[in-house]
């Protein structure tokens, strides 16, 4: 399932593509009828809370789209068309399509329809208007697990499989630990991790060319890869090693959620695959050394 850097990200890409202008708006699948409610509207901004993605053309019309487990959101140019079957939803100007395939959800709603579901959810650590000290009272007080409460999206919204991994690896802190047992300092790291990570994956573009096409492939909803940058320092405030071309090629995952490869000296991300056990790099080599010397055994 997408993470709440993925949703993000579209919705800086669908406001910096539609934002201020009208857009035509349709559903050639036909599964969503108020499609004609907001055909020729100006599409205001979109905005994402966690997994969810809200679409606004104003307070009382506003799309709102949970891609689920399978649901994808591309943006596309003009005339090109994916080979696969019609949109839930597709909205289009200025020579930029929007098609969204198989969501979860995909609602048209009032504002009061909005807030109700924000209410709903925790701490988005993409949201400047996040609440993590709210996140901290709930994992305290609570004796699930501390991978199970960053799951939860009424603690942590827009977390999922692969940045709860790489936290708690981070941090060294044991999955199945009760929240009730999890120190301040330990959530405090997990969270400034969580921010600055979540911030890293939404700021990168998940785009390949096809041949001569100038075409942006998404990679949203796409399951068990993740793109990550190509230079990640060493984090100064904690003095924990990160994936750094200059630095230590310390392992970065707990059981093999993710690995990050860096390659600052060509400027390439690396991809990593999610394995049930361990990642492994197709085929990269990190600064002359292999792949497998940068992973977690065992």
């Amino acid at each position: 399932m997408p993470e709440g850097h993925v949703t993000h990200r579209l919705a800086h890409e669908l406001t910096a593509a539609f934002g201020g202008r009208p857009v035509r708006v349709a559903s050639p699948q036909g599964r969503f009828a108020e499609a004609s409610a907001v055909d020729g509207a100006v599409l205001d901004h979109a905005e994402a809370y966690g997994k969810h993605l809200f679409i606004e053309f104003d307070p009382s019309r506003i799309v709102t789209i949970h891609l689920g487990l399978i649901g994808k959101l591309r943006l596309l140019e003009a005339g090109e068309k994916e080979p696969v079957a019609p949109a839930r939803l597709r909205i289009s100007a200025g020579g930029v399509v929007a098609e969204l395939r198989a969501p979860q959800t995909c609602q048209l709603i009032a504002d009061v329809d909005r807030q109700a579901v924000m209410a709903r959810l925790g701490a988005d650590p993409l949201r400047t208007d996040a609440r993590p000290e709210l996140a901290w009272r709930k994992i305290h007080a609570s004796p699930r697990s501390i991978a199970s409460l960053l799951m939860d999206q009424g603690v942590t919204a827009g977390v999922g499989n692969i940045y709860r991994a790489e936290v708690l690896f981070r941090n060294r802190v044991p999955p199945l630990l009760p929240g009730r047992e999890l120190s301040r300092l330990k959530w405090n790291r997990i969270w400034a991790d969580l921010v600055q990570l979540m911030a890293l994956g939404s700021a990168m573009p998940e785009s390949t060319p096809s041949g001569n096409s100038t075409r942006r492939r998404r990679w949203a909803g796409s399951r068990g890869w993740i793109a990550m940058a190509a230079r990640c320092t060493s984090t100064a405030d904690t003095g924990r090693p990160a994936w750094s071309a200059d630095g230590p090629c310390a392992p970065t995952s707990w059981r093999g959620a993710i690995c990050i490869g860096a390659r600052a000296a060509s400027g390439v991300a690396d991809r990593a695959r999610i394995g049930p056990g361990l990642g492994r790099f197709r085929d990269r080599r990190v600064r002359g050394r292999s792949s497998d010397q940068c992973l977690p055994r065992g």
